[in-house]
């Protein structure tokens, strides 16, 4: 087995980049939530109206809690999940991770423990400009600033991952826009 170091990153896990994380996956996820959004609403609105049509009030009334429980799930879930994720110790403490690229698999670290995980175990790879985020499944990602390389170089790092990743490799061209011009 080969144990050569590959790349090396090292990233500390602030505020400002867990902002910047879920802005670029709510930007890159848009039209699916916004599509899974609208397929569920409508749904429910047509059964409304068909049990309407019917007189089946009684339905009308269980789509209706069933339709403000959905709405209510999607708008404030998120809110919960980032609340929670802001205020635990990796970005209160601005936890410092290291990721170290091998061959078959990467370790990511901290002062208290390590993990190792195969890159066919990743659920797809994002990367733009500035971080690179291995998503583990749709929401979950570690998170890499691709200007904090020890060893190995952003440039380099982006086709490894593609060639280890496959069609689970995406690369956004995208550049944030000033203050004055949003």
């Amino acid at each position: 087995m080969n144990l050569k170091v590959l790349f090396k990153n090292k990233t500390r896990y602030t505020y400002d980049l867990y902002a910047k994380y879920n802005v670029f996956h709510s930007e890159t996820n848009f039209i699916m939530n916004n599509l899974y959004n609208a397929i569920m609403v409508f749904g429910i609105l047509f059964l409304i109206i068909m049990q309407v049509v019917h007189h089946n009030y009684e339905m009308v009334t269980l789509f209706g809690v069933l339709l403000t429980i959905l709405i209510a799930w999607r708008l404030f879930y998120p809110m919960f999940i980032g609340q929670r994720e802001v205020t635990s110790d990796k970005i209160t403490k601005e936890k410092e991770y290291t990721f170290t690229f091998y061959d078959n698999y990467f370790t990511i670290e901290d002062e208290n423990y390590i993990h190792k995980m195969k890159y066919k175990d990743l659920f797809r790879v994002r990367i733009n400009h500035e971080y690179s985020y291995l998503y583990t499944d749709r929401k979950n990602a570690y998170i890499l600033d691709n200007s904090t390389f020890l060893h190995g170089s952003f440039s380099s790092f982006k086709p490894f991952l593609r060639k280890k990743v496959g069609w689970r490799y995406k690369y956004y061209n995208l550049v944030e826009k000033s203050l004055e011009e949003k």
